[in-house]
């Protein structure tokens, strides 16, 4: 089989990341560009028929129901942070999501490192802002994905597409850090961050992505020890949650393990991997 030619492959990727992703399946650029577009129109059409049959949306109007809702996403890659702002625009012009308005309702985008302390500094005086408290919390939840695979894992364990295309700063963590009780793996070190974030916000709950069982324990015990979670008299809780929280475990799939050398039990909800870690902190 004859080789891409390597002007050809820049083209492709000029023209989209994901036609140069399909090329080495279709050989040639006129092929690539007809299968990107069938993709894109199948895709399309998935989303429309989705929005069809889905639920009717109206204002919520039950007594529990959050009137305001202000969202912070927060990204150390401008191109990260640019294609989020796009992906917005794109959904509200499909009317997939509702345009935000603020007060009530906002999204916005921020480039930043979260082991900056001016990041979390702008954080706190935003919360203050908002009217938090002890009691009522401005940031209520805080969710992430971040980098989680060690070296050893990126070089041995990641599938070759994610090695050749995926920013390796987006896999693997290149910082050190020594708070969040310290002791923790290199891998699990943005989750110390985390935590301690969380420990100056005051968040009712937080949800993190990680990449196995044996990672999402060992941030459970990471959020159990820590001394600033939780609040007054609250006790932290925490969770494992594996792909599909709310299937049926398989037979061989464990519900439980114990932590914090064996004196805390940890639910694990779901069938397939260890995937998230659902921590409660108030």
């Amino acid at each position: 089989m004859p080789r891409i030619a390597p002007s050809t492959i820049r083209r492709a990727y000029r023209i989209s990341p994901h036609a140069a992703t399909l090329l080495p399946a279709t050989r040639d650029l006129s092929s690539t560009l007809n299968e990107l577009r069938w993709i894109r129109e199948y895709v399309q059409a998935q989303q429309q028929k989705q929005q069809l049959e889905g639920p009717v949306r109206g204002s919520p109007t039950g007594t529990s129901a959050e009137h305001h809702v202000a969202a912070l996403c927060v990204d150390i890659s401008p191109k990260a942070v640019r294609l989020a702002r796009e992906n917005v625009k794109y959904n509200v012009r499909r009317g997939l999501m509702p345009t935000p308005q603020p007060p009530r309702a906002s999204v916005a985008f921020s480039q930043a490192d979260i082991f900056s302390d001016a990041l979390l500094d702008e954080l706190e005086q935003l919360a203050t802002a908002g009217g938090g408290g002890d009691s009522d919390p401005a940031w209520d939840v805080i969710v992430c994905n971040p980098p989680y695979v060690s070296h050893w894992g990126f070089a041995h364990q990641t599938a070759r597409g994610v090695r050749n295309y995926e920013p390796k700063i987006a896999q693997v963590p290149m910082v050190t850090y020594s708070g969040g009780g310290g002791g923790h793996e290199p891998e699990d070190v943005f989750y110390a961050r985390l935590l301690d974030i969380g420990a100056r916000l005051g968040p009712r709950v937080m949800l993190f992505e990680v990449g196995d069982l044996k990672q999402a324990l060992r941030v459970v015990e990471m959020a159990l020890g820590h001394k600033g979670l939780g609040g007054s008299g609250v006790e932290v809780q925490a969770e494992v949650w594996r792909d599909w929280p709310d299937a049926t475990p398989e037979e061989d799939e464990e519900t439980s393990a114990m932590v914090c050398n064996g004196s805390r039990e940890v639910q694990i909800r779901g069938g397939g991997h260890g995937r998230s870690v659902f921590i409660q902190c108030r």
